[in-house]
């Protein structure tokens, strides 16, 4: 993740919990239940945005690190005939990381 991405994803969390004490205050405040939950509404939104976004950064870095490590499995398999189970177990490794990511995220949608 860049320095600009994490900044990105810092200031978003920032806005977020920005919102949800501007709802604990208008709970403290006796507001109304229909602005509380629009307030509500909004934070949800804005945490799953986030979320969006992170997981899009993190995709983004796999999908570049793939290409990087396609590269180097052909180049490796150039040099050596025989492919064995320890190359395509190392190759499925950074999916489970993918997979992972994705189900973490369907969580809060």
């Amino acid at each position: 993740m860049t320095p600009e991405e994490k900044k990105s994803l810092t200031d978003r969390l920032r806005r977020v919990i920005g919102q949800m004490e501007g709802t604990l205050r208008m709970v403290e405040n006796d507001k109304p239940c229909d602005e509380v939950m629009i307030q509500i509404s909004s934070a949800k939104g804005a945490i799953q945005k986030t979320g969006q976004v992170l997981l899009e950064t993190y995709l983004r870095g796999f999908y570049a690190d793939a290409l990087n490590g396609v590269a180097a499995v052909n180049t490796s398999a150039a040099k050596n005939s025989g492919a064995d189970a320890e190359d395509d177990e190392a190759a499925e490794e950074p999916l489970a990381g993918v997979f992972f990511a994705l189900e973490q995220f369907s969580r809060i949608l």
